[in-house]
């Protein structure tokens, strides 16, 4: 899902003809690693032996390398897609695609949020025509399926492209890319309830009028910041805007965290502690290895969805402190090992490192959906996310 990396630096002083392509490849590599907001130019022009004013003669500004990066690393993806093969060809084409450069999945699902607005516009069109090109795939490939079922499948095939970029798995590459597309033909071909009729009716006896407040200070507060957490990001908010979402005054919220940091650790433990509480559960009443896996799947999805984690898992990690950085990843490893552990019965490595690629394939894809609020609409999104990622996984379960 990108270019090849280019491993020679020239020397300071030389100015070789593909000086662009070099900075671009920074770029890509120094965005994805460290992050929109925590890269300048000079970081990069460092990474390219120049100074910053050559930057410049190349694009205008970081914002716009980001737009060249963010384009670059799609480009075999869009290769791949533009290529007039058959659809199982392009499905190939697309396994071998993802492995091309891992740091894809990253500017786009994740870094790209924090470029302007105008950026974001651009790299929004540019996603949509991707997205457009795998869903002629698609309906040329199974000319029943809705043109709701089609989007779905088209944005979960995409989504489960770039679960790649959030893990550092190593496989042998031909079996890596035989597994990504024959989780992509999985995901391609399965089977969806009618999206056309209309969305589920409520639940009986909600009214959904709205929440209702907790008396708890400090819950309200928690439950305030993991609202706006997940639809602006951390880095967006003031304390003062999350203050007035739990109906005090900014300055309050300093009587119960210490800052953004120290909140952003508790929506997250809260969601962890869930987690768990959920995998506790599903464990104690399972009857079998697939019953097992659809309640991690139906208990994942819950909070993708209804409690809005999946941005924040996605997107905001980054600004936790180092050690609950540490260790809230090593909580979610810990959590998918016990996905990857049911999957993989024999527990050699390689079959469980296998699991594992296919476990985040699907997470990405319920997360992916999650944080889209045109596919959060579609109707009857949430049944089918659920068929979706169990294809993903290659489960037999019945969901």
């Amino acid at each position: 899902m990108g270019t090849q990396e280019m491993n020679t630096v020239p020397p300071v002083g030389t100015r070789p003809a593909h000086r662009r392509a070099l900075i671009v490849e920074a770029g890509i590599r120094l965005f994805s690693e460290v992050g929109y907001t925590g890269v300048s130019m000079a970081d990069i022009a460092r990474a390219v032996n120049v100074q910053p004013s050559a930057l410049y003669r190349h694009f205008g500004g970081k914002d716009a390398l980001f737009a060249a990066a963010a384009r670059q690393s799609i480009a075999p993806v869009r290769a791949a897609l533009d290529h007039p093969a058959d659809f199982d060809g392009i499905l190939r084409a697309l396994a071998a695609a993802a492995l091309d450069s891992r740091a894809a999945g990253v500017l786009w699902l994740r870094e790209a949020r924090h470029a302007p607005a105008d950026v974001r516009g651009e790299l929004r069109e540019e996603y949509a025509e991707v997205a457009g090109l795998l869903r002629t795939g698609l309906c040329r490939e199974r000319p029943g399926l809705e043109e709701e079922q089609a989007e779905l499948l088209a944005a979960c095939i995409l989504a489960g492209l770039a679960s790649v970029s959030f893990h550092r798995i190593q496989l042998p590459p031909r079996r890596f890319t035989k597994l990504l597309y024959e989780a992509f033909r999985r995901v391609a071909h399965a089977s969806l309830p009618e999206m056309h009729a209309g969305p589920p009716a409520p639940v009986e006896g909600s009214s959904g009028s709205g929440r209702l407040v907790m008396r708890s200070r400090r819950e309200g507060i928690v439950g305030a910041a993991a609202r706006l957490i997940a639809e602006r990001g951390v880095a967006s908010l003031t304390i003062e805007e999350i203050g007035e979402a739990a109906g005090i005054a900014g300055p309050s919220v300093y009587n119960y965290f210490s800052g953004k940091q120290e909140l952003l650790a508790a929506v997250l433990n809260r969601g962890n502690e869930w987690l768990w509480a959920e995998v506790t559960r599903v464990f104690a009443h399972a009857g079998s290895t697939e019953e097992a896996v659809d309640g991690l799947l139906r208990s994942y999805l819950v909070l993708a969805v209804e409690h809005g984690m999946a941005s924040v898992l996605i997107g905001d990690l980054g600004h936790l402190a180092a050690q609950d950085r540490e260790r809230f990843r090593q909580a979610q490893h810990d959590y998918l090992r016990e996905w990857s552990a049911l999957l993989s019965p024999d527990g050699s490595q390689q079959e469980e490192a296998a699991a594992r690629v296919r476990v985040n394939m699907a997470i990405m894809i319920i997360n992916h959906a999650a944080r889209t609020p045109d596919l959060r609409r579609l109707p009857h999104a949430e049944p089918a996310l659920l068929h979706i990622a169990k294809a993903a996984l290659g489960s037999s379960a019945v969901v």
